[in-house]
């Protein structure tokens, strides 16, 4: 999952997914648009997003990005596609993550 990736690589427990009870206690925010996540005729997952860093308490957009990620299939089977799609997803985590911890404090 997007979320335990982030939290995983930012080494917090303060990710959640919103809306959620423990907003109040949060600096950030960091809202996703999926376009497009699928395999390819060419062999390849692509993932598109559209996502932005927020802060929570003037609604300032801090750093915005749309993501264009691929990875390889690495055969036809369903568990080919889903080992991809996973890279795919730790690689916009890992996107998110850096930008995240690039925000001043």
């Amino acid at each position: 999952m997007l979320s335990e990736n982030v939290a995983a690589l930012l080494g917090s427990d303060r990710v959640v997914v919103l809306p959620s009870l423990h907003r109040a206690d949060l600096d950030l925010e960091v809202p996703v648009e999926v376009l497009r996540f699928e395999p390819t005729a060419d062999g390849q997952v692509t993932l598109v997003a559209r996502w932005s860093v927020r802060d929570l308490a003037t609604r300032r957009v801090l750093d915005s990005h749309e993501s264009r990620i691929r990875e390889p299939l690495e055969g036809d089977s369903g568990a080919s596609r889903t080992n991809a799609m996973s890279r795919a997803t730790l690689r916009l985590a890992e996107e998110i993550a850096a930008a995240v911890a690039a925000v001043p404090r």
